[in-house]
């Protein structure tokens, strides 16, 4: 039998047997500082908003089974894995439904894959729960109650591990209603029962953020971003526009100067060198926020040149670039600038976030335009959607400018190439999938 054919026939066996093989070669995973942090909540059982609690109390119960990162990889991957089961799914019988078994091999996808990181839960989860929405609306199949309850605890645990993720839940809600009311569809009955689902849905994720996180844990981590960005405004007006309880004895605008960069906040805010702190008070914490308020009201010019520098550093920031770059010079043996060149480029093209942050604009467009013409077109503007939603929000609400923070759209896109691909194959108008 041709690989095609048995991959093709038995696509559950060969999706569980790369998951095993992944998890194998990545066990247990890879901690960064965050996520050591966010282990060390789960072994004591004690949480704080500053990091996801949600993720630390599911990582709790996991390391009872077996100590340690490996379950939460484990979990992780499943997830990822289980999106590609669906998508195959989605598109059989194509003759190249397969693709998305190699969906996680693709270097934007692999590279941060065996890390132990929220943006990695929440990127699986999002995108686990949009596979098997995808297969309902390309195969034009309801989808049942049976289903609804999984798919909803897998968003509440996606949105409650990344604070953006909050603002795109609302996508998959309504993606969810459409799917589960598209044989008797109207939009009152639609926005209605959005409604309705988006207000339950967020009254449970406050609840069980409330039942985790105890009022004296609360780390009020939104500060950081409105003190991030008064320095941003301070450096470029040349005048300190802190508020006097967010400066500590350490402060000066010479070292504001010196320490101040677009690719993160943590230099001015961690450390016992550290610049700027947090309200101690409700009375502070008020001050910083309208503090803020004014001072961007002020200078809105500063301030989106700031945030856009920010994005930029996610976007154009190349991972493995060092490692690229030590194999050309190494072991193919280029002398500069020519290794450069090339290891620049590959990053760029395989690693880079910017190519697929500008093609989920093109995705979208694509998808809103044939909403009304085949149900191919439903998944490219849900998936998208939350893409530019998701990217929109980070503009504003992020305090560090790093890859792993815009990885949900790149494993977006990824999947998007694929569902593209067997868009324009399909002959405009037609609703039948085949």
């Amino acid at each position: 039998m041709h690989v095609p054919q048995f991959l093709s026939r038995y696509p559950a066996l060969s999706i569980i047997f790369l998951f095993i093989l992944h998890t194998s070669l990545t066990w247990p995973g890879i901690l960064s500082p965050d996520s050591e942090t966010q282990y060390n909540m789960a072994l004591q059982g004690v949480y704080s908003d500053h990091h996801p609690a949600l993720m630390s109390f599911v990582w709790r119960y996991l390391n009872m089974i077996c100590k340690g990162p490996g379950l939460m990889l484990g979990l992780h991957l499943g997830l990822l894995y289980a999106s590609v089961y669906f998508f195959i799914r989605a598109l059989s019988p194509a003759p190249y439904h397969f693709a998305f078994l190699f969906l996680p091999l693709i270097p934007h996808i692999l590279v941060y894959s065996f890390m132990i990181w929220k943006d990695v839960g929440f990127a699986f989860s999002f995108l686990c729960i949009a596979s098997y929405l995808t297969y309902c609306a390309v195969q034009e199949k309801k989808l049942s109650l049976t289903a609804c309850f999984p798919l909803s605890i897998l968003l509440i645990y996606g949105t409650a591990i990344k604070f953006q993720a909050q603002y795109c839940a609302p996508l998959l809600i309504f993606w969810m209603i459409y799917e589960r009311t598209k044989a008797h569809f109207s939009w009152q009955k639609y926005l209605l029962c959005g409604l309705g689902s988006a207000i339950i849905f967020y009254s449970l994720l406050s609840g069980i953020n409330n039942f985790l996180v105890q009022e004296k844990a609360q780390n009020h981590s939104w500060q950081y971003v409105k003190l991030y960005d008064l320095a941003a405004l301070s450096v470029a007006t040349q005048i300190p526009l802190f508020p006097e309880s967010s400066k500590t004895e350490k402060f000066s605008m010479e070292k504001l100067k010196t320490t101040f960069n677009h690719a993160r906040v943590d230099d001015l805010v961690f450390g016992h060198d550290a610049l700027l702190v947090m309200g101690k008070n409700e009375q502070e914490r008020g001050i910083l926020w309208w503090t803020w308020a004014h001072q961007v009201s002020a200078h809105p010019l500063y301030y989106i040149k700031h945030r856009l520098s920010n994005l930029a550093y996610a976007a154009f920031s190349t991972p493995e670039y060092e490692n690229i770059l030590s194999f050309f010079s190494t072991t193919i043996q280029l002398q500069e600038p020519y290794a450069s060149i090339i290891a620049r480029t590959i990053g760029y093209l395989f690693f880079a976030h910017i190519l697929p942050i500008l093609l989920c604009f093109i995705y979208c467009g694509i998808g809103i335009f044939n909403l009304s013409k085949t149900p191919l077109a439903r998944p490219l503007f849900f998936l998208n959607s939350i893409a530019v939603v998701y990217l929109t929000i980070l503009l504003f609400f992020s305090m560090a400018g790093t890859p792993r923070y815009t990885y949900v759209v790149v494993c977006i896109v990824s999947t998007s190439h694929i569902l593209a691909y067997h868009f324009m194959r399909r002959k405009p108008g037609t609703k039948k999938h085949s």
